[in-house]
């Protein structure tokens, strides 16, 4: 099997894999968004349990993996590594601050009247913008909770479990509760909050992350690491570089491998919001298993869209060494039609 055959191969199962997770985002979003009867919901769930075996079979074809060993490593959740030189390597942590891993939250008692003394008109403001609501005298969270939940997309926010929260993390997340009307008084709390992202500097770079994610793309890194908020702590990491698996893709001595697309190793960091999780493996998704879309079909979005994000990764690191092979092959051509014409000129 040629370099090409294996890399048209593994591009073909990484594109399978994107559109059955694809597919379970979207079943989740739909199960999260809108009122579904249990007939229509069961018609979802269905479709994430074939879709989770599906992409079984998958994680079932050999591929070359590349793996960091990341054990014990302080400040470290995971390292998931696309292209790197196999060894030794080491960056430092620049920045870890607390406000980079979770969603930004603010408490929403089941059933408190947040509104008293009369009427009051709040402004709620998230990551994608801004929303007016009004809420009468006596009003309780329940009807706040319908307003955020109706107006997700125009703001970033959502409320669910208790919670009106962000719906990204690091400084993407912005939440700001403010009254700008009614001579009532709103109890359920005013003020804003910013998220943050951490740093780190590898290869003489310092990159800036995405809330705890940092992706780095260096000459001998291609990849993410993603910083344990459990211990937010700065300092150098050293790691190794593994290579396994039957074959690996190597071009100026840097390997790429493909990741796992076994459900139980994709999915999303594990991160805490007001006390409650968030996050987790692919395989929650199936039904019964945590975050199904009838127990936690916003969990469900959360987990689809990270595997999402590492598949996609992988898929367009494949694809640039497909384009970096068509260009030496063509090279290797031009040779060969260089030497010919010497070869007939003499």
């Amino acid at each position: 099997m040629t370099q090409h055959d294996r890399l048209a191969g593994a591009e073909a199962a990484l594109s399978a894999a994107e559109q059955w997770i694809e597919g379970i985002r979207g079943a989740a979003e739909t199960a999260r968004d809108a009122f579904l009867p249990g007939e229509s919901r069961a018609t979802e769930q269905s479709y994430v349990d074939g879709a989770l075996d599906a992409l079984r079979v998958l994680a079932a074809e050999e591929f070359g993996r590349l793996e960091a060993d990341a054990a014990s490593l302080p400040g470290v959740a995971a390292i998931g590594v696309l292209e790197a030189r196999p060894g030794a390597m080491e960056f430092e942590i620049l920045r870890a601050p607390r406000a980079a891993w979770a969603p930004l939250a603010r408490s929403l008692d089941p059933g408190e009247a947040v509104a008293e003394g009369g009427p009051v008109t709040l402004r709620l403001t998230g990551p994608c913008g801004d929303v007016v609501v009004p809420l009468a005298e006596g009003a309780r969270s329940t009807e706040l909770r319908a307003v955020v939940s109706a107006t997700r997309e125009r703001t970033g926010l959502c409320a669910e479990e208790g919670l009106l929260r962000t719906l990204r993390c690091g400084t993407e997340a912005f939440l700001r509760v403010e009254q700008i009307g009614g001579p009532g008084v709103f109890t359920g709390g005013l003020g804003e909050s910013r998220g943050d992202d951490a740093e780190i500097s590898f290869e003489g770079g310092r990159i800036r992350g995405l809330g705890a994610s940092v992706f780095v793309c260096t000459a001998g890194f291609r990849g993410r690491v993603d910083l344990d908020p459990s211990v937010a702590k700065t300092g150098r990491v050293r790691f190794t570089v593994r290579g396994s698996g039957p074959w690996e893709l190597s071009a100026e001595g840097v390997v790429l491998g493909i990741p796992s697309l076994d459900p139980a190793d994709l999915g999303a960091p594990v991160v805490s919001a007001g006390g409650i999780a968030w996050g987790g493996p692919l395989s929650s998704l199936r039904t019964a298993a945590g975050s199904d879309l009838y127990a936690r079909p916003e969990n469900a979005a959360i987990i689809a869209s990270g595997a999402l994000r590492r598949v996609t990764e992988a898929r367009e690191a494949v694809l640039d060494r497909l384009v970096q092979e068509g260009h030496r092959a063509l090279r290797v051509l031009e040779e060969l039609d260089g030497f010919s014409s010497l070869a007939r000129a003499s």
